[in-house]
Parts: structure tokens; C-alpha cells; sequence
């Protein structure tokens, strides 16, 4: 390469010095001979490398990509030549006067999340142009991001990057290019355009908090785990809800099946996040109560033998909820001693008899301190109902609810263990109270699930169908997406399993009501939807416990 470097002259430029660039690329400024922009020349030895040279090519095909469809655009890097003599790789680039974006925060420090993603938009709708072409970026960091005159973030040389990171790989050495590359992609995977909505999402997490969203000694290949994941607290001293830090959670998931689809869908639901104010708190009210914290999501190692123990399913609702195989006992012939004891007593017996297994059992006592995973839900005037919704759902009104404790996970209620479905009304109704608890009022559900702001979904007031899970193919464990949490922490409320409540459809008749929709409700997991059993696959019912709360 140092002969390479020695020439004075190559493709019409002046070469002049070297510039900085990690191994194996060789940069150096360049000034047109007859006139013009200088440029930053870049020489690859594509053969320094294992598979160098299938990675020129590629490199060559997303270059000629690049002249066709986006010469002249101002929001993507600026290309001029690209080729291959020998084994040296060249490509040739504007020379920048653009500040990167690790030089702006450097110098400005983190930006506030409402302007991070207005300016991030024109770059994700510059990657969804990329991907219909064909190409991912699979490169986004502070270094090859680049600001705008107008502030809006500009893609730079993420062609180079690729033989950067494989020649360093090789070399075992880390460099800067992984903080924000999709982990499959580190272990050398196939992937698609969520490699790069992971990238933007780590771009963003660093724009807004002013560092990255992995440990120091630790990047995204690593065993971390999306769910738990710490939400970072500077988050919330920049214009940030814990929904807006839920969804970038959510897009820096290890599984790309976990991701947004696209660039564009991330900046979508992180536009909706950081709008979704309080109402109460607009018009310049007190900043720290628009950043309420993330709700906390247990861990699963938390106290699991207690929970265990003070949860496990009794032996007579196993065949119920799916478990094992019932052990039926030799039935009673009821029929006969009732009309004998009607008979003889004159139908008092049979009259007690009666009473007894008609009368419902009495409500659980009220607690003065929610139970572990419970969480407690104050009493006051909250917003029910919603205009236009059908299976008899009153319209938007006010009404009063006791406190109440409310489970945090759908039964069994335990962080990322299996959810129960299949289960019916009754067997739902045992299992609370088995634990002291009772199925939660429908007043009470669609409480916990709007919280104090009203909301329409448990995350916000816009549907977004990748926060829960309502548009899939099953059901996931409790807890599974942290992003699908209440303001008051309770998760799932809605889609995965619809939930069985206390109160029947029609007053003192017809079925039992159920909310909160499934893995396949779409838009219509609503906080104040109402399904009616009938209607929709057992395997899709499960519940949760409420119990009463008297401080």
C-alpha cells in the first residue's frame, strides 16, 4: 500500500495527506486537477482479508446502486468513484465539511428526543429507499452520521466499513463500528432491514443520552438480554416518557424478528412516544412530570422459589388449565339423595343444598399492602369507556373506583413464564381465589390498563402493532415485551391472552365479559374493548387477579 501512497496523481486527483480511517483502509485528501471540491480518497487491499474479494464485488454492485438511484441527493454519503484494479479497492468521496454526529454531541451535548427524531427521519426514509433496492447499511455510528446545515442527519461511507470491521474481526481486535451493529450481523449471520433499524435505534439512544446503550466492556453481540435491559435514567431529563425509552428498548432487541420491520416504523413509534404527553401536564406545567419512570419489570430470577411456592397451580385445576391429565374421582349421585332428602325433611334439606352450591362464595378479604407482583392501583374518578365501540361499551364518561391491587403479569403471574389460556370462567374464578384474590371488575381492568392519564392503549393513545402482542401467531410469555406496559406496570393488557373479568356482558346475564384481545386483535385491543366468549378460540382466554385494598 505504501507504493500506492507514494503516487502523486490517481483518477484526475492531486493525492495530498493521509487521513485518519481504521485498518485496512488507507484515506488521503484528494484535489481535483482541474478544479473543483476536494475529496477524500480510500484504497482497500482487498486481499489483506479473507473473502476480500467476494466483498469488493459486493461493494462495487451497492456502489453502482448508489450512482443510479441517489447521485445528487443531500442526505446520503456523496460518491464519486468506486472500482477495482489488482487487489486495491478504491472509492472516492466528498470531502465533507460537515460536523459527525460524535463531534456534535461532543460539542453540544445530547439533543432533546423530539428534535433526535425529526432529524433522524430523512435517514431512515434514505435506508427504507436502500432496502427496496436491495442494499443494507448494516453500518450507523457517530462516526459516518453526519449533520445537515438544516440539523437532519445525513448518511455517510458505510461501504468501507464492512472491510473495516471483517479485517479487525479477523485481527481480534474491537473497534468503534460495533456500538451500534446488529448483532447477527457481528456473528457473521444473514440478515434484513432490521439489522439497520437496530443500528438507528443505538444512534438514537446515544444522540439523546450523549452515550451508548451498552456497557463499555460489552457490545451488541454480547449476553444481554432485551428484557433486562436497564431503561436509562437520562433518558428521562430529555424530553423522554418511559413509553419513547420502551420502543428503543424494544428495537435494540437480540431477535430482529423482535424489531420494527423497517426504519421508517421505528421513527413512527417514536414519534407517537414522545408526543403522547399527559394532558394534565401540558401548557408549561412541572418538566419532571412529563418523564414519569419506566415501570419496573421484575426479574425472573426474583424471589422464583416464593413465587413458586406461593403460586403453583392446585392439583384439581391442572386438566382445566392445560397441565396434567385428570384423575377423575367416582361421581356422587346427587339427583337421587336430594329428592330422598326432599322427602323426608319436607325439602328443607334439599333447600340448603341448593343455597349452598348456589351461593357465591364470599369476596376475598382486602389487603393493607399489595402482595408481591401486585400492584396497587388508587381509588378516585377515572375515564371508562369509549364512543363507537360495539359489544355494549359505554360511551367516554367518568366514574369512581375503590383502590385495588391488580396482578402484574396474566396468570400465573410470573415474569416470562408460560401464560394460561384455554382456561374457563369458573376455573379462572377458583384459581384467584385460591390466593385469596378474586377476576378484577371491568371497571377495574380497564382502570389498571388506561391508567391516570386515560389512555387508549395501554402504552399511549396511537395504536402501534409491534409494542404488544396483537398481530401475531401466539401467544408469548408474561412480560415478554416490557414496552407493553400500563402507566401503572401492569404488562399485557393488551393483546397475547384475553382476559376473563367479573361481570357478565348484559347485566346479570349472558356471558362473562372478557378484555384486553389477543395475539390476533390488531387495533382492537383496546383498554375499553369488551369480547364476548362466544366469539372468539378458548385457546386464546386467560385472566388475571384483582383483590381489594383498604390502607
Amino acid at each position: 500500500m505504501e507504493d500506492q501512497i507514494r503516487i502523486k496523481q490517481f483518477k484526475g486527483y492531486s493525492l495530498g495527506a493521509r487521513l485518519d480511517a481504521p485498518q485496512p483502509i488507507v484515506a488521503v485528501e484528494g484535489m481535483p486537477l482541474q478544479g473543483g471540491a476536494p475529496a477524500v480518497v480510500k484504497f482497500i487491499n482487498v486481499e489483506s482479508m479473507p473473502g476480500g474479494r467476494d466483498m469488493a464485488e459486493a461493494a462495487l454492485a451497492t456502489a453502482g446502486i448508489l450512482f443510479k438511484d441517489f447521485m445528487g441527493k443531500g442526505d446520503i454519503w456523496p460518491l464519486r468513484d468506486a472500482g477495482l484494479q489488482g487487489r486495491w479497492l478504491h472509492i472516492i468521496e466528498d470531502r465533507t465539511e460537515m460536523l459527525s454526529l460524535r463531534e456534535a454531541l461532543d460539542l453540544h451535548g445530547p439533543i432533546d428526543a423530539l428534535s433526535c427524531v425529526e432529524r433522524a427521519d430523512s435517514l431512515a426514509r434514505i435506508l427504507d429507499e436502500l432496502h427496496e433496492q436491495g442494499v443494507l447499511c448494516g453500518f450507523l455510528n457517530p462516526d459516518n452520521v453526519f449533520l445537515h446545515d438544516d440539523g437532519t442527519f445525513v448518511l455517510g461511507d458505510f461501504v468501507s466499513q464492512s472491510f473495516a470491521f471483517v479485517y479487525n474481526r479477523n485481527a481480534g481486535r474491537r473497534i468503534v463500528l460495533v456500538e451500534s451493529m446488529a448483532p447477527e450481523l457481528i456473528r457473521g449471520e444473514s440478515s434484513d432491514a432490521r439489522a439497520d433499524v437496530f443500528a438507528l435505534a443505538a444512534l438514537i439512544y446515544r444522540a439523546v443520552t450523549g452515550r451508548s446503550p451498552f456497557p463499555e466492556n460489552q457490545d451488541s453481540s454480547g449476553p444481554w438480554d432485551v428484557r433486562g435491559f436497564p431503561v436509562d435514567v437520562s433518558l428521562f431529563g430529555m424530553g423522554c416518557n418511559s413509553h419513547f425509552a420502551q420502543v428503543l428498548r424494544w428495537a435494540l432487541a437480540p431477535d430482529p424478528n423482535r424489531r420494527p420491520p423497517s426504519p421508517r416504523r421505528l421513527i413512527m413509534d417514536l414519534r407517537a412516544a414522545v408526543l403522547d404527553h399527559d394532558p394534565e401536564t401540558q401548557g408549561g406545567a412541572d418538566p419532571a412530570r412529563r418523564m414519569p419512570p419506566a415501570p419496573a419489570v421484575a426479574s425472573p430470577i426474583d424471589d422464583i422459589e416464593a413465587q413458586a411456592a406461593a403460586q403453583a397451580i392446585p392439583e384439581w385445576m391442572a386438566p382445566e388449565l392445560g397441565g396434567a391429565p385428570e384423575t377423575r374421582a367416582r361421581r356422587i349421585p346427587w339427583a337421587p339423595i336430594a329428592a330422598l332428602a326432599l322427602l323426608v325433611c319436607g325439602g328443607a334439606a334439599f333447600a340448603w343444598w341448593w343455597f349452598m352450591l348456589r351461593t357465591p362464595a364470599a369476596a376475598p378479604a382486602a389487603v393493607t399492602k399489595c402482595p408481591q407482583n401486585m400492584l396497587l392501583i388508587p381509588g378516585g374518578e377515572v375515564s371508562l369507556g369509549e364512543d363507537d365501540l360495539p359489544n355494549g361499551v359505554h360511551p367516554l364518561h367518568k366514574e369512581t373506583v375503590d383502590a385495588f391491587c391488580v396482578d402484574r403479569y396474566e396468570y400465573p403471574n410470573k415474569a416470562e413464564q408460560p401464560v394460561q389460556t384455554g382456561v374457563s370462567w369458573a376455573a379462572a374464578d377458583r384459581a384467584c381465589r385460591k390466593q385469596g384474590r378474586r377476576l378484577c371488575t371491568e371497571n377495574e381492568w380497564e382502570t389498571a390498563c388506561r391508567g391516570p392519564q386515560g389512555r387508549l392503549f395501554p402504552y399511549g393513545n396511537n395504536y402501534s402493532q409491534n409494542i404488544c402482542n396483537t398481530q401475531s401467531s401466539a401467544k408469548t410469555q408474561a412480560g415478554w415485551l416490557p414496552g407493553c406496559a400500563s402507566a401503572s406496570g401492569a404488562l399485557d393488557m393488551s393483546g397475547n391472552a384475553m382476559e376473563w373479568t367479573a361481570d357478565r356482558i348484559a347485566g346479570n346475564e349472558g356471558p362473562y365479559a372478557l378484555r384486553g384481545g389477543s395475539w390476533k386483535s390488531a387495533g382492537q385491543a383496546r383498554c375499553a374493548a369488551r369480547f364476548i366468549p362466544d366469539s372468539v378460540d378458548t385457546a386464546e382466554i386467560g385472566f388475571r387477579c384483582c383483590v381489594d385494598y383498604k390502607p
